[in-house]
């Protein structure tokens, strides 16, 4: 024992000692600071040994040879024997006996030793000694513990495996044990992140922290440390914060200026563990996916390898399933150019194919400039990509990869084969044997290849023979063999006589078209030509021939005989015949042919909502209707939409419907007729009724907008040449890399821009040559605020003045109208460009494109041009009101816009795109409110807010605006505007009370009882009392009434078939389907005389009692309150009495004679059946009577509101003028056209008028009509009522 004290005294390691004395010299603070106080004075490193070898020691000290030694120590030492049984360091009592006996020790300092040889540590792999290290550190001071001794961004020289133990626990720590916080460099917090997402991440923010991963990266880098070790530490923030570990690893790779960490463990966490699940198929589950792209993309180039790298990786994982969403990504980021560059050649050749179907990228070019600079492996790749994709081999294609179209397909032959002498010959040798099976796999890929390679010198022709002289560049081209052809018709013999099924022939075909045999894959594409050449003859075929051409037409859609094209072709024969009208032999064709193939609607969303557009067709098919909503609701996902076939007029529907002969119509032009690029016929509108405000395909208002002129001042609207194309072709030349007309940018809904781009086809406007637009589009794509400078710069060194028209109109149409989120980048596009002349020919063509859209005749009906319309105003007021430049009237009047939109039915579209206009007034030091002009638009938008049953879908646009301008609504003061304005009640959807109602005001019982619209025109106002009312008989025969095959959607919910066992269930079908027409045409027969008299008897009365009672009456309001009261009851009670009989006789014998029509009668002799019908009939009119009557007491009833409103209009303007020169305390008001007569002379006292308002016993009089009790019906049997019999015509004049 001797020894032990004599090294003691001498000792240079007292950590030793202590260590032989063993856990009992812990057992008190007092015992444990007297064994140091037996030791020579420590130094920071030998305190530091300390603390290590006590955490490192918890369990690993035999305590009972310890305790031997220690009882000894004590003995000769002098202390008292220490008490029995510590199984381990009481680190509590250690530290604070160390703390008093060294208290002039920094212990931030002694810490700074954790990293010396013999600390203890040198195989550490416990967490627990570094919890045990921070704890004791907290109990020895009061100071934070120094992050930079663990956390320096270097590695450990003697224990960096020690280091990395120590950094995964101090991940996990509390802030207060270790201060992450303080380190030396910190990331900002990433603030926007959703879906519950903290911007600091975990609550001590460890991941915030660049010291923490730089030092990470310098351990895996160290070489003593395996690499997948230091990425285990990551774990963690995958778990619970993978946002901001991402984003944390870019910054710190940008923070790090040697760019060592940029090749090294960050980089690989971020791109094979973090990114990938943002950049997946899944990838737009993850809510905050574009805010970390975003922001990875803007930090800088390492981050931008990092996301091509993580791409890749992704790529690998899921193959071409993942390419759409990634493609989505490149477009959102704008980074398509910079993302194929850094892509390796498997995901480029994908990811360009599907960017050049989408028309974002020039794939011919791109192909040749990527060919050029990588050679053989470049062309490996796309022959891999080729094999898989384009041979039929389902095999190597991953399931949800998009298609591979047969146009693409022969631009990547086109390349290889002009490449094709540079290639090694066992490449040449396969690139011989993918084009043959790719011809085998698609017998119209020769045609295309061919008409792709017009010009080309040895372009590349897959296969030989098997339709290459038989289709053209449609695929159903014509000149086949006759043997071909005779089989071809020999076949359809078979189908037509009965000798083969449909479902056979389909199979047929399908075998055909998959044939290894070059004759047959003729026969298939003879007969698809034939039956497309067919079309125009469709009308003239046997009902029994058209319906099996119709299974067999919508058999090919469904399974997928017919692709490209060719199948946008098909679709638009079947969208073109269900417009028919139905009950014609075209309508059922399309009918028929679209069950066929139903299942397939939600892939073609942009599809179904032009089916849905179609008014008939619920009615042919009701199960349809939802189905068509749902999938027209999808077309703002991300890959719905994007791979649809077109159905617009554009110049490939022109060429396979001129190779067919066919005509398509969109009403009742040919398509044929039609220049390629125009836009679609519209479908012919319903006239206007007279005297009401006008209903047309958009907003008078927007014809008085100024053209779009450039930057000279002369007009553009001089020539016919199409401002977006150049060309006999004339299509469009915005330039490969813009997005698609029906496309989209990034992850924003695909919008049509149909209605911009035929805007634009009679401007005359300077088109750069096809390489300035393409380079111009990448220059836009890859925009940013860190190269703004060097790309405005690059823009205005490649277009002249004179093409600042066609500059204009790409921003505008292909740019602004669909990417509302990067407003504020192109606004700096154009101040950093700096040229007046180029503002100014932005700002014409943004006026112009929102007078096409205010214009056009879809907007009230198409969300996607609502949607274009609302982002150029968002852009119009970035242009203007925020830059404190006002929007001219000449240019466009805003609160004339607002109160034509009102009369119109067009606030659904106007009152969001003025929203938007004015909401940069909020920081405008001109037009922020209380700004005149800001002011007068916002008090007439609270006027028709303050409207009775306006959308709450405008309500609530006016209550975001006002919210955003920060003034309270219920403040407002609202105009005094709209009594002027006669608001359209014909389908109009701005009013709840309007939206169903019928599309003309001649039709009745379109939509719903509570929507009746007003009938008829009103009546000019009459003069003096007893003044005779004009004749207006015969003005509902003057209104061009619609036919039977209107749209009776809205009346289909409110029928009532009684059951009726005798009759069969087909027949019942019928008598549900046909009975709402048959009560629309029997409503529209009567309702013409019905209303008219009634209208006119009601108000004659109620003028005369009204005028009479109110003579003295000098509020206006209540004039007409009661005279509203009063002519409402009485027009529809006499109109209800009136119509009950005739309509009943008009409904069934319209019924009978379209259920004779549709084939729903009984042969002749079936007396039975014709009975049942017969009894059917009459008890489905008698039960659905009561619904007709409804309507037309609805619409004598709105009518009469009308006609009294416009008779007693000089007595109110007297009343008012009245008002106005008196005041409302001035002299009282006496009618003199009343006063001087014989009023009030015959009347008794009782009942003269006295000065004021009326009294209130003839007041209740008034009020009373609004509660007068409908009468009830009839019973069955009873004779007509009134005087309307059957002793007399109906409408005759009575007795």
């Amino acid at each position: 024992m001797s020894d032990i004290v004599s090294r003691l005294s001498g000792s240079t390691s007292p950590s030793e000692v202590i260590k032989e004395l063993g856990y009992g010299c812990t057992t008190s603070k007092d015992y444990f600071k007297s064994v140091v106080g037996l030791m020579p004075a420590m130094d920071d490193g030998e305190l530091c040994r300390v603390i290590t070898m006590l955490a490192s020691t918890r369990v690993s000290i035999d305590p009972d040879a310890t305790l031997v030694t220690l009882v000894a120590f004590a003995a000769a030492v002098g202390l008292e024997t220490p008490s029995q049984g510590a199984k381990t360091w009481d680190y509590y009592a250690a530290a604070d006996a160390l703390r008093e006996a060294c208290p002039s020790a920094s212990w931030p300092a002694v810490m700074r030793h954790l990293d010396q040889t013999g600390s203890g540590l040198e195989n550490c792999a416990d967490p627990n000694v570094a919890d045990t290290v921070l704890r004791m550190f907290a109990r020895l001071t009061n100071e934070p513990f120094p992050v930079q001794t663990v956390a320096s961004g270097a590695q450990w020289n003697s224990y960096p495996e020690a280091q990395l133990v120590f950094l995964k626990h101090a991940i996990e720590a509390q802030s207060e044990l270790f201060p992450w916080q303080n380190s030396l460099v910190v990331m900002p917090s990433v603030e926007g992140l959703v879906g519950g997402a903290s911007p600091a991440g975990t609550p001590n923010q460890a991941w915030l922290s660049v010291d923490l991963y730089l030092t990470l990266d310098a351990i895996a880098r160290g070489g003593e440390v395996e690499p997948a070790k230091v990425a285990d530490a990551f774990q963690n923030a995958v778990t619970e914060c993978p946002e901001i570990a991402i984003l944390g690893a870019a910054f710190s790779m940008a923070h790090d200026q040697s760019g060592v960490s940029s090749n090294g463990v960050l980089a690989d966490f971020i791109t094979q563990i973090g990114l990938p699940p943002f950049l997946s198929s899944q990838g737009q589950a993850q809510t905050n996916a574009a805010a970390v792209l975003h922001r990875m993309w803007a930090s800088g180039n390492a981050g931008q390898t990092c996301v091509a790298r993580a791409m890749a990786v992704t790529h690998e994982r899921e193959g071409g399933a993942s390419v759409p969403r990634m493609l989505d990504v490149c477009q959102d980021l704008k980074a398509l150019s910079p993302a194929l560059a850094r892509a390796p050649h498997a995901l480029a050749v994908e990811l360009a194919a599907l960017a050049a179907r989408r028309e974002y990228l020039n794939l011919e070019m791109w192909l040749q400039e990527r060919a050029a600079a990588s050679g053989a492996p470049f062309a490996a790749a796309c022959l891999r990509f080729l094999r898989a994709r384009a041979t039929g081999d389902e095999a190597g294609v991953t399931p949800g990869a998009p298609k591979l179209a047969v146009e693409t397909m022969a631009i990547f032959f086109k390349v290889l084969h002009a490449g094709a002498g540079g290639l090694p010959p066992d490449l040449r040798q396969e690139l011989q044997g993918v084009a043959a099976a790719a011809a085998r796999a698609h017998p119209t890929l020769a045609a295309v290849s061919l008409s792709a390679a017009t010009g080309a010198p040895g372009a590349v022709t897959p296969g030989g023979g098997g339709g290459a002289s038989g289709t053209d560049a449609t695929g159903v081209g014509g000149n086949f063999p006759s043997d071909v052809e005779a089989e071809a018709n020999s076949n359809f013999q078979r189908l037509y006589s009965g000798q083969r099924t449909v479902e056979r022939t389909v199979e047929m075909l399908r075998t055909f078209r998959a044939s290894q045999s070059a004759r047959e894959r003729d026969v298939f594409a003879c007969m698809v030509h034939n039956l497309f050449d067919e079309y125009r003859f469709f009308p003239k075929y046997p009902e029994k021939e058209l319906r099996v051409t119709a299974v067999l037409f919508g058999r090919l859609i469904d399974h997928q005989l017919v692709a490209s094209v060719t199948l946008g072709v098909a679709l638009r024969c079947v969208l073109d015949a269900v417009r028919k009208p139905f009950g014609t032999k075209m309508f059922a064709f399309g009918s028929e042919a679209l069950e066929q193939f139903k299942q397939r609607l939600q892939e073609w969303p942009q599809y179904c909502q032009h089916l849905a557009a179609v008014p008939h067709l619920p009615q042919a098919h009701p199960d349809l209707a939802q189905l068509l909503r749902e999938a027209a609701d999808l077309r703002g996902a991300a890959r719905l939409g994007r791979d649809e076939p077109s159905v617009a007029n554009g110049a490939e529907t022109a060429v396979v419907a001129g190779v067919a002969n066919m005509t398509l119509s969109g009403g009742d032009e040919s398509l044929g007729a039609q220049a390629p690029g125009a836009p679609p016929t519209p479908v012919p509108r319903p006239p206007a009724p007279p005297g009401e405000p006008p209903v047309g395909g958009g907003l008078l208002h927007a014809q008085s907008m100024p053209v779009m002129k450039p930057a000279g001042g002369t007009s553009l609207l001089a020539g016919q040449a199409g401002i977006l194309g150049s060309g006999a072709g004339g299509g469009t030349n915005l330039g490969p890399a813009a997005p698609a007309a029906g496309g989209s940018s990034g992850f924003a809904t695909s919008l049509n821009l149909e209605t911009l781009l035929a805007a634009g086809t009679n401007q005359n406007i300077s088109v750069p040559d096809a390489d300035t637009v393409d380079k111009v589009h990448f220059v836009v794509n890859n925009l940013s605020t860190q190269n703004m400078t060097e790309k405005a710069a690059e823009v205005k060194a490649r277009i002249s003045k004179d093409q600042y028209g066609w500059f204009a109109v790409y921003l505008v149409v292909k740019r602004a109208s669909i990417e509302p989120n990067f407003h504020a980048l192109y606004s700096l596009l154009l101040d950093a460009i700096g040229d007046e002349d180029l503002f100014r020919g932005v700002l014409d063509a943004t006026y112009a494109n929102i007078k096409a859209l205010l214009s056009s005749n879809k907007v009230k009906t198409n969300s996607g041009e609502r949607s274009l319309l609302k982002n150029l105003g968002s852009w119009l007021g970035n242009l203007t009101i925020s830059r404190n430049q006002p929007v001219l009237m000449i240019d466009l009047d805003v609160k004339s816009l607002v109160l034509e939109a009102y009369q119109t039915g067009h606030m659904i579209a106007v009152i969001p795109f003025v929203a938007k206009v004015l909401e940069p007034a909020l920081n405008s030091i001109i037009f922020k409110p209380p700004n005149p002009w800001t002011g007068a638009v916002l008090g007439l938008l609270k006027e028709i807010y303050n409207e009775r049953d306006l959308k709450l879908n405008l309500k609530f646009e006016m209550e975001r605006l006002f919210k955003h301008l920060e003034v309270p609504i219920k403040d407002q003061a609202p105009s005094f505007l709209l009594h002027q304005r006669q608001r359209d009640r014909v389908n109009n959807p701005d009013f709840a009370a309007d939206k169903n109602a019928p599309n003309q005001a001649g039709m009745v019982g379109a939509q719903s009882l509570g929507s009746m619209p007003t009938i008829g025109t009103p009546y000019e106002p009459t003069g003096a009392m007893g003044s005779p009312l004009p004749n207006r008989g015969n003005e509902f025969q003057q209104q061009n009434l619609p036919q039977t095959d209107g749209d009776t959607g809205g009346l289909q919910q409110h029928i009532k078939i009684a059951p009726a066992p005798n009759l069969p269930e087909t027949t019942r079908v019928a008598l549900a389907r046909l009975l709402p027409v048959a009560l629309t045409a029997g409503v529209r027969e009567i309702v013409s005389p019905v209303v008219e008299r009634s209208v006119t008897i009601a108000c004659m009365t109620a003028r005369e009692l009204v005028l009479k009672d109110f003579a003295v009456e000098p509020d206006a309001t209540r004039l007409r309150k009661a005279a509203h009261l009063m002519v409402s009851s009485l027009a529809g009670s006499l109109a209800l009495v009136t119509c009950r009989e005739p309509l009943k006789a008009s409904v069934a014998s319209q019924l009978r004679a379209l259920l004779q029509q549709a084939g729903a009668v009984p042969p002749p002799g079936n007396d039975a059946a014709a009975q049942a019908l017969e009894l059917a009939v009459q008890s489905a009119v008698a039960d659905n009577l009561e619904l007709g009557c409804s309507l037309i007491e609805q619409a004598a009833t709105e009518r009469a509101t009308r006609e009294i409103d416009e008779q007693l209009a000089p007595a109110a303007a007297a009343r008012r003028d009245h008002r106005e020169k008196h005041g409302p305390n001035g002299q009282p008001f006496f009618d003199p056209n009343y006063l001087q007569g014989r009023f009030p002379g015959a009347l008794p006292e009782s009942l003269r008028p006295r000065p004021g308002h009326l009294a209130p016993n003839p007041q209740r009089i008034y009020d009373d009509f609004a509660n007068v009790p409908r009468a009830p019906p009839p019973p069955p049997g009873a004779p007509p009522a009134g005087a309307y019999g059957a002793q007399r015509a109906f409408g005759a004049p009575p007795p």
